[in-house]
């Protein structure tokens, strides 16, 4: 019997500090590393903050070398990392707002944000694959897999999006998130009727902290294919909400850190 074991990290980012910010993701890698952790998933903007004036110069900061250690880590531990960042695109004239998944073996995967929101139109490009799902694989080339779709914050308010990622065959739902106190009940809902509509678990991110211009809701959640809401970290600050599946069974829990 094969299980699968990921995780949202909420986290608490440093307002334009990179190199602290990747001292942070570290540790919630060893801490998820700790509880079996396979795949972790961080909030939108992670390594940053949501610092939408800055992500051109934000996005210069972030080299192979600066990442360097969260590759290392992923190898470390067996663990894919997916990460929120500004990443320049070749011919984008904005960076777009991206999730970088480290692997342990392998090339890094990009997912750019698809459905920018607000002002997000000013300061980013939105990712010139637009409107195909970033579908990616987690378990062994010759066993069980369990198929994991990207999405970022307002790409998972889009009825299309999700949609997109059940038509190319996504078990799981992973969204990096930053999301307030205001806007959680309507937003929570739609991740709801996403997981139900298409019988997929639904793993959310959000931030622990403000940030940027933002309040965070944190909340970092999990629903089932049925709809049913597994775990939900109680309110902000750090924490690992873990998502296991085996035989068809969903379970999560939550650990604050």
């Amino acid at each position: 019997m094969h299980s699968f074991t990921l995780a949202a990290a909420q986290s608490c980012s440093v307002s334009c500090d990179v190199d602290a910010n990747v001292q942070q993701h570290l540790q919630l890698v060893q801490a998820a590393a700790r509880l079996g952790v396979q795949w972790l998933v961080f909030p939108e903007l992670s390594l940053t903050g949501y610092e939408l004036p800055h992500l051109q110069s934000l996005a210069a900061q972030i080299t192979p070398q600066t990442l360097a250690p969260l590759q290392d880590a992923a190898r470390r531990y067996g663990m894919a990392i997916t990460v929120g960042l500004p990443m320049q695109q070749p011919g984008l004239d904005k960076p777009c707002i991206a999730a970088l998944t480290l692997h342990p073996q392998g090339a890094p995967s990009l997912y750019c944000k698809q459905y920018l929101h607000g002002s997000e139109q000013q300061y980013a490009s939105p990712g010139p694959e637009a409107f195909q799902a970033h579908v990616q694989v987690l378990g062994p080339a010759n066993g069980p897999v369990l198929r994991i779709a990207s999405a970022i914050c307002f790409d998972s308010n889009q009825v299309a999006h999700a949609q997109a990622a059940a038509d190319a065959g996504a078990q799981v739902y992973a969204a990096g998130v930053l999301v307030s106190p205001n806007g959680y009940a309507p937003d929570s809902a739609l991740w709801q009727q996403a997981a139900q509509r298409h019988r997929m678990c639904v793993l959310v991110a959000n931030h622990g902290a403000p940030s940027g211009p933002w309040a965070s809701a944190g909340r970092s959640a999990c629903w089932g294919p049925d709809g049913t809401l597994l775990g939900e970290v109680p309110g902000l600050g750090s924490a690992l909400l873990v998502l296991t599946v085996e035989a068809g069974q969903h379970r999560a829990r939550c650990h604050l850190l």
